[in-house]
């Protein structure tokens, strides 16, 4: 990984959690419940551990065969929700937090960070297919 893609990366997974944290601080200032504080603190970081390994993925199935990129892409995005479905059993089982609001907020992330991983991938994939047929 060039310095560039890594920087790119870490802007969108910054902005993201930024983001995020300036829209948990309403139901954190509202309901003064510290279980729904710990659960809008911990959704954000198991969801950025669980992009990074994502964009990793989808980085390294960039330098391979297209038939090496599909597997590692879609066998990592479902290696990624076993291993998310383990650790949202674990905190749950360990953890004193609001279910209802981790969930909501692990969905909220999930969902933006997966837009973030596809719109990565169309863009390098666009912008290859551009470099090819320039070359034409």
């Amino acid at each position: 990984m060039n310095r560039k893609t890594i920087s790119d990366i870490l802007g969108m997974l910054v902005t993201v959690l930024f983001l995020g944290a300036g829209v948990s601080l309403f139901p954190i200032f509202k309901i003064h419940d510290p279980e729904v504080t710990r659960s809008l603190i911990l959704a954000p970081l198991v969801m950025g551990v669980n992009f990074a390994a994502g964009m990793f993925l989808i980085k390294k199935g960039f330098s391979a065969s297209h038939a090496t990129f599909m597997k590692v892409v879609f066998g990592g995005m479902g290696v990624r929700l076993l291993v998310l479905g383990a650790i949202i059993a674990a905190v749950i089982a360990h953890e004193k937090l609001n279910f209802m609001a981790f969930l909501i907020a692990l969905l909220g992330y999930y969902i933006v960070f997966m837009f973030l991983e596809i719109w990565y991938v169309h863009s390098r994939l666009s912008v290859e297919t551009d470099g090819r047929n320039d070359k034409r």
